[in-house]
């Protein structure tokens, strides 16, 4: 799919889990325009994630660069978030990257810090 077409998507998300490697890399000038979006393109955060925004995605969860499925790291983390009803999107990333910070074959941040909450990250999780 391209960028246009994802952002023609009309969807009605509180949230949209991109947990493919580097979903929160920028999209270009051209593929921004060909969305009929007149600002932007080249920047971080600019590609998927503007995309699923202007499609109406609240909260998009996005990694910064490719994250390898080492220890099923990216399939925990993702787990993870909803391990408790009703926790706030921002914490329950955090706890679940905790809980990859204490385990010693997942310890180090290339495996859990690459994800990033984009827009409401106070908003609740629901399993």
């Amino acid at each position: 799919m391209s960028f246009a077409e994802i952002f023609g998507l009309r969807i009605d998300a509180d949230l949209v889990i991109l947990s493919a490697c580097d979903t929160a890399g920028s999209a270009t000038v051209g593929a921004t325009r060909e969305a009929g979006v007149t600002g932007g393109g080249e920047f971080a955060l600019d590609g998927l994630v503007r995309a699923f925004v202007g499609a109406g995605g609240r909260t998009v969860l996005a990694s910064h660069w490719p994250v390898p499925d080492d220890f099923n790291a990216t399939g925990r983390l993702i787990a993870g978030l909803f391990a408790e009803d009703g926790r706030a999107t921002a914490e329950a990333l955090k706890a679940s990257q905790e809980a990859l910070m204490d385990d010693a074959e997942t310890s180090h941040p290339f495996y859990w810090s690459a994800f990033a909450v984009v827009g409401d990250g106070a908003a609740r999780l629901a399993r």
